[in-house]
């Protein structure tokens, strides 16, 4: 049975409650990597200068402490080889095993979620966030 790893017990202690059920639930039917909850300041903003995201420091789901917002690998990471360097298969079926996975639990636990991977502009694959996050901000 799938568990996670240290690293990934670190990131999901950042989460929100419900994107930890989320991903407890998950891991029990696929092996993943938490590989980022919370997003300090200086994290974000790197990640927008590198084009990893669209959003400066407090506009995204990562940015709150509880984050709502997840990035998940699928554990062992696909990767590919092109021109001698080893990189991350992002057409691996095993991103879409993955979401499809999360989607599924999510709907199980009445947990709206949207995945990165359905977005038009900038596909995020790893990106999972809690639907209406904005709203749940406030609340905290």
């Amino acid at each position: 049975m799938p568990r996670f790893g240290k690293k990934s017990i670190e990131n999901r202690e950042f989460l929100c409650k419900d994107l930890k059920r989320l991903v407890d639930e998950v891991i029990k039917y696929y092996d993943f990597s938490i590989v980022c909850g919370h997003r300090d300041k200086t994290e974000q903003e790197q990640a927008f200068k590198i084009g990893n995201s669209k959003a400066h420091f407090g506009q995204s789901a990562h940015n709150y402490n509880p984050s709502f917002a997840v990035d998940v690998y699928p554990y062992p990471l696909p990767a590919k080889q092109v021109k001698g360097a080893i990189l991350i298969d992002d057409d691996s079926p095993q991103w879409d095993k993955m979401i499809f996975t999360f989607k599924s639990a999510a709907k199980q636990l009445g947990i709206e979620i949207e995945c990165g991977a359905d977005w038009k502009k900038l596909v995020d694959k790893p990106h999972i966030e809690i639907k209406g996050w904005k709203d749940k901000v406030k609340e905290i």
